[in-house]
């Protein structure tokens, strides 16, 4: 590892509560759901994450894919990932912000059954397949 992101880490903090991304989830939506967990504000959170998630959570569509921003995703996917205690793959793979994947989506929220096993109470605003209709 490069010594510029070994001092990157060192002064990243990690927070003490674990939130594990729902399939989907905005990037506005997970933010917020680490921020309550970790008694923050989503400014805090920000804060101490690269420039690219202020970006990114400024924008309506957190899946739109500017060239500015696409050379910063996988650093930011890193530092998120460091942040939150959790894998840069299991990241990528929920959180549509940083998936590769172009197939048609539709804004929904989460399943609530789904999301009420893990406690979590309030609607999940998520992208799903177009063609996902029904929750397994």
């Amino acid at each position: 590892m490069s010594r510029t992101l070994t001092r990157r880490h060192e002064r990243t903090p990690v927070l003490p509560q674990r939130v594990a991304p729902i399939a989907g989830e905005t990037l506005n939506s997970y933010l917020a759901r680490i921020a309550q967990a970790n008694h923050l504000t989503v400014t805090e959170v920000l804060a101490v994450l690269p420039t690219w998630f202020s970006t990114k959570a400024n924008n309506i569509d957190d899946r739109a894919r500017h060239h500015m921003l696409a050379p910063a995703a996988t650093q930011a996917l890193h530092e998120l990932a460091h942040l939150t205690s959790t894998t840069s793959a299991g990241l990528a793979h929920a959180l549509p912000a940083f998936g590769t994947s172009e197939s048609p989506v539709r804004a929904t929220t989460a399943c609530h059954r789904c999301t009420a096993r893990l406690g979590i109470r309030e609607p999940v605003p998520v992208h799903l397949p177009i063609h996902h209709k029904v929750c397994t």
